[in-house]
């Protein structure tokens, strides 16, 4: 797990002995950062944003990113940051509608 990751996990936990916070949510964030992100290249971006049918204009307009990063991801000369691979990934997965 990420520096960050192992940060967040020790907060919640604080949170949770103090009472702020209840155990199913720490087991929840405990679940959520124990998944790595997967490694998605540019080829797979490309495939998401097809099987979704969209140009890249519209795709990057629906992630809330500039068309130029999207023709970046796909040439692959980005790489998409978390938020962004996490959004691809549930895009992949469940559909664009899933963001509507």
């Amino acid at each position: 797990m990420s520096e960050l990751g192992d940060a967040i996990i020790e907060m919640a936990e604080a949170l949770q002995r103090a009472g702020a916070l209840d155990k199913l949510t720490l087991r929840q964030i405990k679940a959520r950062h124990a998944q790595p992100l997967p490694t998605l290249t540019a080829a797979d971006v490309q495939r998401i944003r097809e099987k979704s049918l969209m140009s890249q204009p519209v795709f990057a307009d629906l992630l809330r990113v500039g068309a130029s990063t999207v023709a970046q991801w796909e040439q692959g000369r980005k790489t998409p940051s978390g938020p962004a691979q996490l959004l691809l990934d549930l895009i992949d997965r469940k559909g664009v509608e899933v963001l509507s």
